[in-house]
């Protein structure tokens, strides 16, 4: 069952990888998708893409192929770098639809492309100094003999601070906005239906794509959420034995998020969906 999972995760690195690269170069050729918001989709398929570059790495010292107390240090770090970035990537887009929607006409002074490129900067940086701890020794027990568990090989302060400030406060300050845009969006519904066509087709297509980025952060909650649940097991009930296929069926699970972001904002995007099939046809 062991070499099952193996060659699953192998499977969702390559998919993974592939994937996120064509959304990256889509979205870099396409003049019409270079918008505020997918320039920071951009960076957050280069976070993904990394991630199933990673994938693998960890897969190496999870099944003990490799046992290097070093190298898994490094190898979780950088996986707690792109999942943090991850989810400071969603927050942003999520502020972007909310700036866009309930302030259409100063959205183009608010959401500049300096201050978009100032964010993505700053989630980089702020989450690289969060992850690099460990590895001066801060988060992680000082004993070398830590075997390479991610559930069980950082301080459980480390762990909470990460749950809280990375993925649950975000996420209910996302709730929060998705939901003012919702009742400013049913509020103005019949405004947006009697204007022009080509401001009625904008509005709508802004919706929309609101409700997709919804879906992915959605989608990143509900993949970590079995993952996070056992970490806090364990931090709970420190003796407590869960068996390993129920560890890595959740590690699995929270890396494929990486698989599901540029395949949800791909496939459910008309312009995105659009631009993939004029790419295809070009290269044929």
């Amino acid at each position: 069952l062991d070499y099952v999972i193996l060659v699953i995760q192998a499977f969702v690195s390559l998919f993974i990888i592939v994937i996120n690269s064509f959304l990256i170069y889509t979205l870099s050729v396409t003049m019409m998708l270079k918008t505020k918001a997918n320039i920071i989709i951009t960076s957050l398929a280069a976070a993904d893409l990394l991630v199933g570059i990673t994938l693998p790495v960890g897969t190496i010292f999870e099944f003990k192929f490799i046992d290097d107390f070093i190298g898994c240090t490094a190898t979780y770090c950088l996986s707690i770098l792109l999942t943090t970035v991850s989810m400071h990537h969603l927050f942003m887009v999520s502020f972007d639809r909310y700036i866009l929607i309930i302030y259409p006409l100063r959205y183009p002074l608010i959401m500049t492309t300096k201050r978009c490129m100032l964010s993505i900067a700053f989630s980089w940086i702020a989450s690289l100094t969060f992850a690099v701890l460990p590895i001066f020794g801060i988060g992680r027990p000082p004993s070398a003999d830590v075997k390479c568990n991610a559930e069980r090989f950082f301080e459980w302060w480390y762990i909470l601070i990460l749950y809280l400030v990375n993925f649950q406060i975000p996420l209910l300050i996302m709730v929060y906005i998705y939901g003012k845009i919702y009742v400013i969006a049913k509020k103005h519904r019949r405004q947006i239906e009697s204007e022009m066509n080509y401001f009625k087709t904008n509005a709508r297509q802004n919706i929309k794509t609101t409700k997709i980025l919804f879906a992915m952060c959605l989608y990143f909650q509900l993949s970590w959420l079995p993952y996070f649940t056992i970490t806090f097991v364990y931090l709970i009930v420190p003796d407590i034995t869960i068996p390993l296929i129920v560890l890595r069926i959740a590690v699995l699970l929270a890396f494929a998020n990486s698989l599901g972001n540029p395949l949800l904002y791909g496939f459910f995007n008309r312009n995105v969906r659009c631009s993939v099939k004029t790419i295809l046809k070009c290269k044929k």
